[in-house]
């Protein structure tokens, strides 16, 4: 439950980024065209808890490898891959130009994520500013 805020969070900046120009799209059509696009992050996950679940804590240097590199790798794969997926979405389904679809990209991007990091940074941001006053 603690993570569904993720794609509410999401959802709303799909919603701020592009609700005065659909192209006549049902909002709920557009949303299932847009989570379409979490296909590489799914993965990514799904490694990352095979390597947690299968190998034997980071005592052997070859399963530390293993997870650093799918943590690392894999992670800038499923991010370069979401952001082309995305890009796609923003020039097929809403039919923006390249710069237009990598604007809405970007800000979309940009409110979400900001957000999602505030939120998840929260319980230690307030603990550490708080520590540094005093």
């Amino acid at each position: 439950m603690y993570w569904s805020f993720v794609p509410l969070i999401e959802i709303a900046a799909l919603a701020a980024v592009c609700w005065s120009n659909r192209e006549n799209i049902p909002f709920p059509k557009l949303i299932d065209s847009f989570f379409r696009g979490y296909g590489p992050w799914l993965l990514w996950l799904a490694g990352m808890c095979a390597i947690w679940a299968l190998l034997s804590p980071p005592a052997k240097s070859f399963d530390w490898t293993v997870c650093i590199l799918w943590l690392g790798a894999g992670g800038t794969l499923a991010i370069a891959w979401s952001v082309y997926i995305d890009f796609s979405f923003f020039r097929s389904v809403l039919r923006r130009s390249r710069a237009g679809a990598a604007r809405e990209l970007a800000l979309q991007r940009l409110f979400a994520w900001s957000l999602i990091m505030a939120i998840i940074a929260a319980p230690t941001i307030w603990s550490e500013i708080t520590g540094r006053l005093w």
